[in-house]
C-alpha cells in the first residue's frame, strides 16, 4: 500500500518536471551540425565558413542571428558578404574582394600603383 501511494505522489512531480523542461530540452547544444534554426536550443543555426554545412549559433545580444562573413582578401559579389561591410573591385577585372576600410570608415576601391 505504501509502494502505491509513493508512485502516486512522485508521478505528477514527474510531469511537471518534464512539462517545464519542454520540448526544446532535446534541441541542439552550440555548435553541432543543424539544418534549420528550430533544430537549436538558441535558435539560431547559421553558416559558419565557406563550407555549406550549418550549427547551432549562440543570438546576439539583440536576439539575432549573426551569419558567418567572409574575412578581408576573400573573394566577395555584395558588401554584406564581408566582415568588413566593403566589397570592393581589386585588379584591372571584374574580380571583387572584402577589404578593410579606411580609417575614415569609407570603402575604397583597389587602384593602380603609379610608378
Amino acid at each position: 500500500m505504501a509502494g502505491v501511494a509513493w508512485m502516486w505522489l512522485w508521478r505528477p512531480l514527474l510531469l511537471l518536471l518534464w512539462a517545464a523542461s519542454g520540448p526544446e530540452a532535446w534541441n541542439k547544444g552550440m555548435g553541432e551540425p543543424c539544418e534549420e534554426h528550430q533544430e537549436c536550443r538558441s535558435g539560431c543555426c547559421v553558416p559558419n565558413s565557406l563550407n555549406p554545412q550549418r550549427f547551432c549559433t549562440a543570438q546576439t545580444f539583440f536576439q539575432h542571428c549573426s551569419p558567418w562573413h567572409k574575412p578581408n582578401d576573400y573573394q566577395c559579389d555584395h558588401h554584406w558578404e564581408c566582415q568588413s561591410n566593403c566589397c570592393v573591385q581589386i585588379g584591372l577585372g571584374m574580380m571583387r574582394a572584402c577589404m578593410p576600410k579606411t580609417i575614415f570608415l569609407q570603402c575604397v576601391p583597389w587602384r593602380k600603383a603609379v610608378t
